[in-house]
């Protein structure tokens, strides 16, 4: 009776540990409580939308920044990126981690991450920052004068002229100034295609004639 005694003992200590274990929540990584959703004591409902704590993992954040649709192909994983934070004397130097697959309806834009590092807690989560990034440079990018370039249907296009007739030449934009638009894809280096305000009044099958476009006077 006495050993039985014993083993009931052992069990209802082992229980008990088991039941005190459940009412500790451990957190999956090293963090700092942002809100408390629960107070101690409280009992809590075993299930997964159960939230206690709100955690916020500070020593690694993000800046998250919207990107106009305009400038879709110029932004790429790794380009370089400087973050200003008001209060903080110098700016951030970091690179683009990830970017958004997606356009918002509303906004026109898509989002950009960048890895901000925060070793010492000296920035809080939700400031507002200046972001500002810097397009990888390329040496071999194929350029045309952005009037060249018409957009209809949501296809973009330059023009050509074979045989005497306007040809079309599907192209794939991506980054562009006031006056240059880069091709990431289209037609070959060297190719004559239509500037000016005949780009724009030309129709694919049109019979012209191809004139030099003049140089600018000094």
């Amino acid at each position: 009776m006495a050993t039985a005694s014993e083993r009931q003992a052992v069990e209802a200590v082992a229980l008990a540990r088991h039941r005190l274990a459940l009412t500790l929540v451990r957190a999956p990584y090293a963090a700092s409580v942002a809100a408390r959703l629960a107070d101690e004591g409280t009992t809590a409902l075993v299930q997964p939308q159960t939230l206690v704590v709100v955690l916020q993992e500070s020593g690694v954040l993000q800046a998250r920044a919207a990107i106009p649709e305009s400038q879709l192909l110029r932004v790429r994983i790794g380009d370089v990126a400087l973050v200003r934070i008001e209060g903080l004397a110098a700016a951030i130097e970091s690179t683009v981690s990830s970017v958004g697959e997606a356009i918002d309806p509303t906004t026109r834009t898509y989002s950009v991450r960048i890895r901000v590092p925060n070793a010492d807690h000296a920035i809080k989560p939700g400031l507002f920052a200046h972001v500002e990034i810097l397009p990888q440079a390329r040496a071999d990018a194929l350029v045309v004068p952005r009037d060249a370039v018409r957009s209809e249907d949501g296809r973009a296009r330059v023009f050509t002229i074979r045989a005497g007739l306007v040809t079309p030449l599907p192209v794939t934009v991506g980054a562009f100034s006031e006056r240059e638009a880069e091709l990431l894809e289209g037609p070959e280096a060297g190719t004559n295609v239509i500037v000016g305000e005949g780009a724009a009044r030309v129709a694919p099958g049109m019979r012209v004639r191809a004139v030099a476009r003049a140089e600018p006077a000094a």
